[in-house]
């Protein structure tokens, strides 16, 4: 069964192959969270996170995961606590090149 995670990204940095189609975006972002090691997703989503007010315009995504993707974001939580920004990591993964 998928879990959902509601990121808030901007919209213009994601990369036009992922905007326009929800279940790549899904699959693009369970993919490389199943894949990445915490280390890396700890740096990606410090980035965000430490900014007192994050640059607008965001609006909300909501992205289908895998249980190994949810199982790899709730160890990171566990980890980190609040201190990590998911959506600086979603946005991360769904830039454009």
């Amino acid at each position: 069964m998928r879990s959902y995670i509601h990121p808030r990204l901007r919209r213009d940095l994601i990369a036009e192959e992922w905007r326009q189609d929800p279940e790549a975006r899904n699959h693009r972002v369970s993919a490389f969270l199943e894949s990445a090691n915490l280390t890396d997703l700890v740096r990606i989503g410090l980035r965000r996170a430490s900014r007192i007010h994050p640059l607008p315009p965001y609006e909300p995504f909501a992205i289908s995961i895998t249980p190994a993707a949810q199982e790899k974001l709730l160890r990171l939580e566990a980890e980190m606590g609040k201190q990590i920004s998911i959506s600086a990591i979603v946005q991360e993964i769904l830039k454009g090149e």
